[in-house]
């Protein structure tokens, strides 16, 4: 069995190991990031919205979207299985396209395929539509180069013409793999056999490509508009400034990436064994899954180099990995590869010859033997080490739609033109930004943007949409490209989410002295308008957002829109019923409502009780809250000689000004 599983072809094994690297708990992960704007974007507001958001980057990019998004829907389950499919196409056309360039080193191919496989460079493969879109455009390179290839060995000159749309597809979509085209006339000189006599000629067939890439970088440097809206060329600035600095900050740029990208990448792995954030099952379901990958590449017999490499060969590829980074390099520091989220995904463009060094690099060692152990433990770890990312960006997703599932619960509807605010969330793959394609899809009109999600510190800053503070009657715009919402801070409702504590529509005249919140949350917290939230639901929940029940919250959420109806008799009723089930807060201003609704009723007992829990909790901190909410409960309960020394009990315990 063991030998009739060793004649397996080599792409059967970069299809299983893509499957054991990036398939795992797909039905479990979600949108993320830019996806869930577009997606809202595309299924909400309409094809030509989601073009009209692509104009100032990417519109060739963009208009690949209108191709899948249509095909594949709004499911992320489906997505996830497609980039699954098109990381492994890019494995296999990796692995033949280094074996074209070097037929007579087969095991180089492997070595560098499976290598670029399970790159740990880059920890987004599980943002399953950006990057499936990410890896058609580097497959559509690819194939390019093979069918280039096929087009020379074959002396079929007709083959140029899909290499050459595959070409200009990939120099319009993205920049990321755009100088890379310049490497065409030195690859077609090795296919054509690395002699000097064929020179002239591989020019010759790299002509029109060239002639393409000069036309549509000349289109691009005088013609779009929009090239660098988002970058601008910070290297060509820093030169033109001061020559010498900027040269010398090109350096370091590039001896950074390299550092980066090439030799410390593969080291990364390691962090797997950070128990502290990996957490224990975590490690084990990532070694378990290094035991299996480890295993096979052992069955397989994974060929390596027989050979020690030669100089010319880390030449070629240190030569394709400096034209991987021409982008980047224009940009300089703010497009530097780093390797942690989110600046990791300018690794991409380096995936290709960092692995095709590191197979090199394997040559250095005499050992077959070593350098397979070195091989095996790589892609092992590698692959290892992706699991452990994939499991964050599940928990990522569980928060996500936690938070909503709480939203949706305390906010049956909101009104035209509501500013949601809120503390920076506990997401790693989410922004503010983001996260307003999800609130969109639950409470605007198809076609329109009724509100937004701003975090009150991002917001709030020099040139942001808050730059004048959260200052009354302020009328601001954000424009979202594919529409532009215009907003008012006489309209605002303002939340904190701190898990494990529930989400909690903040109350103005308690949460603006709440010394438990940050000083911006705070600030903003003074203009939230609780009575802006409507009774009825009219929601349309987006196929990203699913299910997830939190008992006391669930609770907690129902017994909020109770107190904002002021049915002090519902607010009680399940606080009493959480208690029989034993169900408590998690964060202690989470019992504000019940101790008010308490106080209405005349259950003084449990006020007085609920009220010390908090104050115990932190004095300095919660006193000055506490102190309004019973000064309300003044003004507002009824007068009697009980309420009147329980309440002077209680500000005397607070040590309250307002006595």
């Amino acid at each position: 069995m063991l030998k009739k599983f060793q004649n397996f072809p080599f792409s059967a094994l970069l299809l299983i190991t893509s499957i054991l690297t990036y398939a795992p708990f797909f039905w479990e992960r979600g949108f993320y990031w830019d996806e869930v704007p577009w997606t809202w974007i595309y299924f909400r507001l309409g094809p030509d919205a989601l073009t009209q958001t692509f104009s100032t980057s990417r519109p060739f990019w963009g208009m690949l979207y209108q191709v899948t998004l249509p095909i594949l829907g709004s499911d992320p389950w489906v997505w996830h299985l497609s980039l699954v499919f098109f990381r492994f196409l890019s494995a296999y056309l990796a692995y033949s396209l280094i074996k074209t360039i070097w037929p007579e080193r087969p095991e180089i191919a492997r070595s560098a395929s499976i290598l670029f496989l399970v790159y740990p460079g880059l920890s987004q493969n599980f943002m399953g539509l950006m990057y499936t879109h990410f890896y058609i455009v580097l497959c559509a390179f690819m194939l390019s180069f093979i069918l280039t290839a096929r087009a020379i060995e074959k002396r079929q000159i007709w083959w140029h013409l899909p290499s050459l749309i595959l070409s200009i597809a990939n120099i319009l979509m993205m920049e990321y793999f755009y100088f890379l085209e310049l490497l065409r006339p030195l690859f077609i000189w090795a296919v054509m056999g690395k002699r000097r006599s064929d020179l002239p000629s591989s020019l010759r067939h790299s002509f029109p490509y060239l002639l393409s890439f000069l036309l549509i970088s000349l289109w691009r440097m005088f013609y779009f508009s929009n090239q660098n809206a988002s970058y601008p060329y910070g290297t060509l600035e820093a030169l033109k400034n001061s020559p010498l600095d900027g040269f010398l900050g090109l350096i370091k740029m590039i001896g950074i990436s390299f550092w980066n990208t090439s030799i410390w990448v593969w080291f990364r792995s390691f962090e797997i064994f950070r128990i502290s954030e990996t957490g224990l099952l975590t490690l084990l379901g990532s070694l378990v899954l290094a035991g299996i990958i480890a295993g096979l590449l052992f069955i397989f017999k994974q060929p390596v180099s027989t050979h020690v490499s030669r100089g010319v060969d880390f030449l070629v590829a240190l030569l394709s990995w400096v034209f991987s980074g021409g982008a980047l390099w224009l940009v300089g520091s703010r497009t530097l590869p780093q390797l942690h989220f989110s600046t990791d995904r300018f690794t991409l463009p380096f995936m290709f010859s960092s692995a095709l060094l590191a197979a090199f690099g394997l040559g250095l060692f005499r050992s077959q033997n070593l350098r397979r152990v070195i091989l095996i433990t790589i892609v092992a770890l590698s692959s290892a080490w992706q699991f452990t990312i994939n499991r964050e960006f599940v928990r990522d997703r569980e928060e996500h739609d936690r938070f909503f599932n709480q939203f949706i619960e305390r906010v049956p509807s909101l009104p035209i033109g509501t500013t949601i605010i809120t503390n920076d969330l506990p997401f790693q793959y989410y922004s503010d930004n983001s996260l307003s394609g999800t609130l969109n899809w639950l409470y605007s009109r198809p076609g329109e943007m009724d509100t937004i999600l701003y975090y009150a510190s991002v917001r709030s800053q020099k040139g942001r949409a808050l730059a004048a503070g959260f200052e009354p009657g302020f009328e601001f715009e954000q424009n979202y490209l594919a529409k532009v919402f215009h907003g008012n801070t006489d309209q605002v409702l303002v939340f904190e989410y701190s898990p494990p504590g529930c989400l909690r529509l903040l109350d103005p005249e308690i949460d603006s002295l709440n010394k438990l919140l940050s000083p911006d949350l705070r600030e903003a917290a003074a203009l939230s308008m609780p009575t802006l939230v409507g009774k009825e639901k009219n929601l349309t929940i987006p196929n990203h957002l699913t299910q997830v029940s939190n008992p006391w919250c669930d609770i907690y959420q129902s017994a909020s829109l109770a107190a904002i109806e002021g049915n002090w008799d519902e607010v009680m009723n399940n606080y009493n019923a959480a208690s029989e089930k034993g169900l408590d807060p998690q964060s202690p201003m989470e019992k504000l409502i019940f101790i008010e609704a308490a106080a209405y009723l005349g259950e003084w007992d449990t006020a007085f009780g609920l009220t010390r829990e908090i104050h115990e909790f932190s004095k300095a901190s919660t006193s000055p809250s506490l102190c309004a909410l019973w000064s309300r409960i003044r003004e507002n309960s009824k007068e009697t000689e009980i309420h009147q020394e329980t309440i002077k009990s209680i500000f005397i315990e607070l040590e309250c000004s307002n006595l």
